[in-house]
């Protein structure tokens, strides 16, 4: 749970930090790139996560990652930031965190929309307008598609789960029976 507290916290101020959506595609783009070289050099990532490692080391390592990519300066002073705190474990997380700061930076509202088969773009676009109304608020879908949910639909916001499923219905069936 902490985990989540400090990356919420590190990728909502570099949210702050970003002025434009240009500017925060390229900041996430450039993020991605390091988090994919990161996980792909295990040496790498053993220095970079090692506390016997003086930080100096460290600094140098992500100083020179920065150059050999040309790294934007935000991205830089952002990946500094958290060899200084001993935060590049956090990195994947936060680079999947980034684009749902973002949007909520925007005032869009993201709905995390499960469903066993693929929504057809009508369905996409009529599921997308009754949020929006219930919301009074742009939304954002993020489509997964889950055999588990059987047949129906499970709609997550944030901590909230809206289950329409029939795997769903048929739990909640089961609870009312087991407690009659």
């Amino acid at each position: 749970m902490k985990a989540l507290i400090l990356v919420k916290r590190y990728a909502h101020g570099l949210v702050e930090a970003c002025r434009s959506e240009a500017e925060f595609n390229q900041v996430l783009a450039e993020l991605k790139e390091v988090s994919r070289l990161f996980e792909a050099h295990h040496e790498l990532k053993t220095v970079l996560l090692s506390p016997v490692f003086p930080n100096s080391k460290k600094k140098q390592i992500v100083e020179e990652i920065v150059a050999k990519f040309h790294l934007l300066p935000k991205v830089k002073r952002f990946l500094l930031l958290l060899n200084e705190h001993q935060r590049f474990p956090l990195l994947p997380e936060l680079v999947a965190i980034l684009p749902y700061a973002w949007r909520e930076k925007k005032g869009i509202v993201v709905f995390e929309v499960r469903s066993a088969i693929p929504l057809n773009e009508e369905e996409t676009r009529e599921l997308r307008e009754k949020l929006e109304q219930l919301e009074a608020a742009p939304v954002h879908l993020d489509l997964v598609i889950d055999p588990e949910v059987l047949a129906g639909l499970r709609l997550k916001k944030g901590n909230i789960v809206y289950d329409a499923s029939i795997k769903g219905q048929l739990g909640k069936l089961r609870e009312i029976l087991s407690e009659a």
